[in-house]
């Protein structure tokens, strides 16, 4: 028969172990922010995607505004890959009722491979890096091959895939 020690110290060993196991799950998703710019300026708008390292965990990602984004991810080490677009100006361009209407013109900042299919910025997400800011630099010649593309695409009349045709 248990006497009223043994069963107090078996009940406060099992309160122990779920307090010290409660919120412990690795794979519990965490909320990523940070900054994103393009030589040095906030990206104005695009969209930050953490690809799992391994290939084994699910992605996550977010929008970038103003700079600035907030993605839900799975811990562990990514990849993380990049869209990013600026306004240039404005065009009238049918609505989805075929009427005329003023509406952002928007072009990539980034090359279509550099800073995304091959991408080779990698983090680490975990409970204290939750913070992690991107600085992508793109180089004379990165912006000579994006210039080369659009104009490219603007021959083909095709919109590019890494193209996006108003802000998000």
């Amino acid at each position: 028969m248990l006497t009223c020690n043994k069963y107090t110290m078996i009940v406060s060993s099992i309160c122990l172990i779920v307090a010290l196991c409660s919120g412990c799950n690795p794979n519990k998703p965490i909320t990523v922010t940070g900054e994103v710019t393009v030589n040095g300026k906030p990206a104005e708008f695009g969209s930050i995607q953490f690809e799992a390292a391994d290939g084994l965990v699910a992605s996550g990602g977010g929008v970038i505004k103003n700079g600035q984004y907030t993605a839900t991810v799975q811990p562990g080490e990514k990849i993380v890959r990049f869209t990013c677009g600026e306004t240039t100006g404005t065009a009238m361009q049918p609505d989805s009722m075929g009427k005329l209407t003023e509406r952002p013109v928007t072009q990539s900042l980034l090359p279509p491979d550099k800073f995304q299919k091959d991408s080779t910025i990698r983090v680490t997400i975990g409970p204290r890096a939750r913070s992690h800011n991107f600085n992508l630099e793109v180089s004379q010649d990165d912006q000579v091959n994006i210039d080369k593309e659009r104009k490219n695409l603007e021959k083909k009349k095709m919109p590019p895939n890494w193209h996006s045709s108003s802000p998000r």
